[in-house]
């Protein structure tokens, strides 16, 4: 099958990044950065744009083939597989997070006595079976929730403008610390930094021209509707209330009545929440179980999607029997360390590259928009995977 269209990818990641922050980060964000968020969120979008650069570049220099086909011969066998591994854990290790984070925010507010197992295994299902079926699945489904994703985020914030505390703005101004911020943006950049992931799913996607400036589009309407959603729960609560929150926007949103034809609007924001993470998590099973195969040694992800997909569904439950420990760990500075050493796993390999002149042998070995050749001479996968 033909490649699919660059347009599917940007669908793609816009889903996929503002899936995890417009639930999780805000409130920390008010904790750390108080009125400050308004630089933070901004700062985190144009230095992941850093890392995406570089992300671009090593996919590009090897059209049509995978990451974990070439990395060997770039760095070597030993450190490929070690950056192999992280990159791997890290997939599942946030798919595990992401899957918990969704059965307590249910269990939580509406169905409450549900057993967690059965909420998780319910979302984890949805997610292996849009995996498996390939990166096509995927895309057309991203398809289907783009425009009403983005399209029930506007009546939502049109209400909210009505209840906000104006008079709160002056601080936006008057507060300033170069400490709160630098933390703030620190924190913010690791949940926008995963375009640094890009160069795992470009080979199944036309190349484009000006790749960047696209992402940089879709990075730049990612961070409009985090600031406008950041600062709409900062003029309702302030920075003290919701940084003590656990979902500050659905707080804010859940009480606001919407004439007769809703009682309130949180149906919505959980179903923008649904959709973004149900995309995430299908990504990010698809991504470690194509970077599993290559180890394992078979011609397709599929048998390993539903393996990986219970290991994912084991953190989840663990994370969810120990809620407070979860909620600490995103925080941690070892996972912290973790995660920006993920982030700046394309701009190693391309560093590596550059220095021992792969790359433009690279681009010739894998010229095209969707061809290219494996190491072992034969066609890479299509867009099915």
């Amino acid at each position: 099958m033909k490649p699919l269209k660059f347009v599917h990818l940007w669908r793609i990641f816009a889903l996929h990044l503002i899936a995890a922050p417009i639930v999780f980060m805000l409130s920390p964000m008010y904790a750390l950065g108080g009125y400050l968020g308004l630089l933070a969120i901004p700062c985190a979008g144009l230095a992941s744009m850093i890392f995406a650069f570089f992300s671009i570049r090593i996919a590009y220099a090897f059209k049509g083939r995978e990451w974990a086909e070439y990395g060997g011969g770039i760095v070597g066998r030993l450190p490929h597989l070690f950056f192999s591994a992280i990159v791997l854990l890290y997939c599942l290790m946030v798919a595990s997070i992401c899957a918990s984070a969704y059965s307590d925010l249910f269990i939580s507010v509406y169905l409450e006595g549900t057993p967690t197992p059965m909420m998780l295994g319910c979302f984890l299902l949805c997610a292996a079976l849009a995996a498996r079926s390939g990166i096509r699945s995927i895309a057309l489904l991203s398809d289907g929730f783009f425009l009403s994703v983005f399209a029930t985020m506007l009546p939502v914030l049109f209400v909210l403008l009505f209840k906000m505390k104006y008079n709160m703005t002056i601080a936006l101004i008057t507060h300033w610390s170069a400490s709160k911020l630098a933390a703030s943006t620190f924190f913010a950049v690791g949940w926008l930094n995963d375009l640094s992931l890009l160069f795992l799913l470009a080979p199944f996607f036309e190349s484009a021209p000006n790749p960047l400036r696209k992402l940089a589009s879709m990075q730049t309407l990612i961070v409009v509707v985090l600031v406008a959603y950041w600062l709409s729960s900062l003029l309702l609560f302030g920075p003290e209330l919701a940084g003590n929150m656990s979902y500050p926007l659905l707080e804010a949103v859940r009480f606001i009545s919407f004439g007769e034809v809703l009682e309130n609007l949180d149906p919505l924001l959980i179903g923008i929440w649904s959709a973004t993470l149900l995309i995430k998590t299908a990504v990010l099973l698809f991504m470690a179980s194509r970077i599993a195969m290559r180890y394992a040694g078979i011609q397709s992800h599929r048998p390993l999607t539903f393996a990986l997909t219970a290991f994912v569904f084991a953190c989840a439950y663990q994370f969810s029997r120990f809620p407070a420990e979860f909620r600490e760990l995103t925080m941690v500075p070892s996972f912290v360390i973790f995660t920006w050493l993920v982030f700046l796993t394309p701009a190693i390999y391309w560093t590596v590259a550059k220095l021992r002149g792969m790359l433009r042998a690279g681009r010739t070995a894998g010229s095209g928009t969707g061809g290219g050749r494996r190491e072992d001479g034969r066609p890479s996968r299509d867009a099915d995977g």
